[in-house]
């Protein structure tokens, strides 16, 4: 066991007690400027090694018992996107109804009659909560509540591994109208996503391994600006980091 809590340390451990032979002998201003997170993390996929809570520890076999969750974690909600609509407050009616989508259009019509309108003049949204955390900030809500349930009903069917890539396209592309948001969830294989990959020293590092066994990676750490390399991979690769990791098309 390791006191390591993440890559990071875990690199700098390993640099700095003489486990990685190709160090030996840099100097302290080359050794500062190593990429300890990407060190640790070549070294604990080849060690198939763990994070547990603040330690590292390797994997000899099956993990019998897994750490322990804390009981205060909050249960996953059973909707996937939820509007709390009420009136405006100049009209001085306190109703309020909570609608889950994507709806039935009987149930949008529900709600309407609810608030005793029709259509949605005089309506606000007061809430809004979802698995695409500022989807509403693109849509004119609740004007274009009709069109949203058509864009929560493509995010529901797709599978729920490609939600990160679809956060990832509207954030990349700055998505700003729901018709875009749309054309979005109909284009998803034509992109990639690598979680992983979340800096250009990891891109860096990732692409030095591709193109290298791990041993040669590691001996050219030192004497590699991974950051600039990095950049130059993601811009060669037409590619772009995003809040959920490195996103690319798939015919590049």
């Amino acid at each position: 066991m390791v006191d390591a809590a993440d890559d990071a340390q875990l690199g700098r451990f390993y640099a700095e007690n003489d486990f990685i032979p190709e160090l030996d002998g840099v100097s302290d201003a080359v050794f500062k400027m190593l990429d300890f997170a990407g060190i640790g993390r070549m070294m604990r996929c080849s060690e198939n090694g763990v994070f547990v809570g603040s330690l590292y520890v390797l994997q000899d076999g099956e993990l019998t018992t897994a750490p322990p969750v804390q009981k205060t974690l909050p249960e996953k909600p059973g909707y996937l996107f939820r509007l709390t609509l009420g009136l405006h407050p100049d009209i001085g009616d306190a109703r309020t109804v909570t609608l889950d989508l994507p709806a039935a259009e009987a149930e949008l019509l529900d709600a309407q009659e609810q608030l005793g309108v029709e259509g949605w003049e005089g309506v606000t949204v007061i809430d809004y909560d979802g698995i695409i955390p500022y989807a509403a900030e693109f849509t004119d809500l609740p004007m274009e509540l009709e069109e949203f349930n058509t864009f929560t009903k493509a995010a529901r069917d797709i599978p729920r591994s490609e939600v990160p890539k679809l956060k990832a396209l509207l954030e990349q592309f700055e998505v700003q109208d729901i018709e875009t948001a749309m054309l979005l969830t109909e284009h998803l294989a034509d992109y990639i996503l690598t979680p992983n990959l979340s800096s250009p020293q990891e891109a860096a590092l990732d692409q030095l391994c591709f193109i290298m066994n791990r041993e040669e990676a590691v001996r050219l750490i030192p004497y590699v600006n991974l950051f600039n390399y990095g950049e130059t991979v993601i811009h060669a690769d037409n590619a772009a980091l995003t809040s959920y990791g490195l996103l690319h098309r798939a015919d590049c």
